[in-house]
């Protein structure tokens, strides 16, 4: 979705064998409709009210929860799986997971 997700794994490690193990990004440009901000940039400006003085809608966030949530809980799975693989990893060697997420269901 673009809203800037990110993952970092540490360990101690022998001396010489320092830096990141692993990146992975990953974006899906064809769900951009299902998270998104239409009236984010120059295209349209703040002073655009409608005749009740409010801001439109275009200038906030728009999101299909629904959706949202799925994707992110079946995509976060799939990304630390994918990182594990890498790496050459099992779930058992990672001591603590921290997910960067609005929602504590996700």
């Amino acid at each position: 979705f673009g809203d800037g997700a990110g993952a970092a794994v540490f360990s101690r490690a022998p001396e010489g064998h320092k830096g990141i193990m692993s990146c992975h990004m990953h974006s899906e440009g064809k769900h951009k409709e299902e998270l998104t901000m239409k009236g984010f940039g120059t295209q349209h400006w703040l002073d655009e009210y409608d005749e009740k003085g409010i801001i439109p809608k275009i200038h906030f966030p728009q999101m299909n929860g629904n959706f949202v949530f799925k994707h992110a809980v079946v995509r976060f799975g799939e990304v630390i799986g994918e990182a594990l693989k890498t790496n050459r990893m099992m779930p058992e060697q990672i001591d603590c997971l921290i997910p960067h997420q609005a929602n504590l269901r996700i």
